[in-house]
C-alpha cells in the first residue's frame, strides 16, 4: 500500500468522529434558536398576559398589556374666523403664552363703521316717514270730520287706511333697520377676540377661503390628560373609571396615577404611524383597528405637553388571579388583602 493510501485511510476516521461531535451542537444550537423566537412570539400574541407585580419595573412593552399613548391638554379652544370680516391685526404668535382676557386678534372695523353710518341716516328717514304719514292721517281724520258728504267722507276714509297700512309698513322698516344696526354695534364691541383661558398658542391658519380649519387653536395649561390607543382585540378589557399607571417611556422612576374617563369605539384612531397593530405579518387583511381612550392623571408634576408615555391597567390580582374589592399592587410587592408571589396574591400570605 502506497503512503498516500495510507495517510487516507488513517485520516477518514478522524472525519467520522469530528462529524459525531458537531452535529449533536449544531442541532442544540438550531433547537435554542428556535425556542427563543417561540417565547419572543408567545409575549407577542399574549396581549393579555399579566403585567410585573413590582410597578417600577421596566419592562418590554410588548410582552406585557401596555398601550402608546401621548401627553395632551384636557381642554383645547378652536376658535373660527367670521368668514364675512376681514383679520386687521393678531397679537400673539404660535408658541406663545396666553392669559385669560388677553387679546388674540382684532377684526378689521372700516366697513362696519361705514355700513353702521349708512344704516343710522335710514334709520333716521325711517322716523321721519312714520312722522309724515301719522301728520296725514290727523290731517285727513279732520276734513273728515268737518265734510257733511258722505261720499267725501268716504273718500277721506279711503286715504286715512291706505296711509295706515304705509305707517305700519314704515314702523316694520323700522324694527328691521333697529335690528341692522344693533348687530353692527355688536360687530364693533366684539371686533377684538380675546382668550377665555390660560394655555399656549398651539396654531395660527393663514389660510383664505372656505377652509373649515380653525383660525386659531388655543392648548389649556395646567391640566393634562394621555390619549392612548387600544386595538380591538383588547378593547373589551378596558373600562371608564378603570385605576391605570402612565410610565414614562424614557425614565422608568416616573410612575403617574391615572383613571379611563372615555373610551372612544365611535370613531377609529387615524391611520398613522403605530395606530393599527398587525398579526401574522404586513397582511392588511390581519391588521387590527384601533380606538382612543383617554386618562385623567392625578397629577401632571413633571410632565411635558407632547410627552410619549405608555399606559398600564391596573390588574387585580388574587388567588383566582384577581384582587377582590379593587385592591391593587403597591410599590412594596404587596396589596389590599395580600402578598404578591409571582404576581398572585394568596389569603394574603406569600406561597413558599
Amino acid at each position: 500500500m502506497s503512503e498516500m493510501e495510507t495517510q487516507t485511510n488513517a485520516t477518514a476516521p478522524e472525519r467520522k468522529s469530528r462529524r459525531k461531535i458537531i452535529l449533536p451542537i449544531v442541532i442544540a444550537v438550531a433547537v435554542l434558536a428556535l425556542a427563543a423566537v417561540g417565547a419572543k412570539l408567545a409575549g407577542l400574541f399574549d396581549r393579555n398576559a399579566p403585567g410585573p407585580a413590582d410597578p417600577g419595573e421596566y419592562v418590554d412593552v410588548e410582552t406585557f398589556n401596555y398601550y402608546s399613548g401621548v401627553i395632551e391638554p384636557q381642554k383645547t379652544w378652536e376658535i373660527q374666523k367670521d368668514a364675512s370680516r376681514e383679520i386687521a391685526e393678531v397679537y400673539v404668535a404660535v408658541g406663545d403664552a396666553v392669559t385669560a382676557g388677553q387679546k388674540l386678534f382684532a377684526y378689521d372695523t372700516s366697513d362696519t363703521e361705514m355700513s353702521l353710518k349708512q344704516a343710522q341716516l335710514e334709520l333716521d328717514g325711517i322716523n321721519n316717514e312714520i312722522d309724515g304719514y301719522a301728520g296725514q292721517i290727523r290731517e285727513l281724520t279732520n276734513l273728515r270730520a268737518e265734510t257733511t258728504d258722505e261720499a267725501t267722507k268716504l273718500g277721506y276714509t279711503e286715504q286715512i287706511n291706505e296711509m295706515e297700512i304705509s305707517r305700519r309698513q314704515a314702523q316694520l322698516n323700522l324694527q328691521t333697520k333697529q335690528l341692522e344696526i344693533e348687530n353692527l354695534r355688536k360687530g364693533l364691541d366684539n371686533a377684538v377676540v380675546t382668550s377665555t383661558m390660560d394655555g399656549v398658542v398651539k396654531q395660527i391658519n393663514s389660510s383664505t377661503g372656505y377652509d373649515q380649519t380653525a383660525y386659531m387653536t388655543i392648548l389649556a395649561t395646567g391640566a393634562y390628560q394621555v390619549k392612548a390607543t387600544v386595538d380591538e382585540l383588547n378593547v373589551s378589557s378596558l373600562y371608564e373609571g378603570m385605576a391605570v399607571k402612565v410610565h414614562s417611556r424614557v425614565d422608568a422612576s416616573r410612575i403617574w396615577d391615572g383613571t379611563i374617563t372615555k373610551i372612544d369605539t365611535e370613531n377609529t384612531a387615524g391611520n398613522n404611524q403605530g395606530d393599527y397593530h398587525f398579526y401574522g405579518g404586513g397582511n392588511p387583511e390581519n391588521q387590527a383597528t384601533k380606538y382612543y381612550f383617554y386618562v385623567s392623571l392625578t397629577t401632571s408634576d413633571d410632565l411635558l405637553l407632547g410627552q410619549h408615555v405608555y399606559v398600564e391597567p391596573v390588574m387585580d390580582y388574587a388567588d383566582d388571579g384577581m384582587v377582590d374589592d379593587g385592591g391593587v399592587i403597591s410599590d412594596d410587592g404587596t396589596a389590599d388583602g395580600g402578598v404578591i408571589d409571582d404576581g398572585v396574591i394568596v389569603d394574603g400570605q406569600p406561597q413558599g
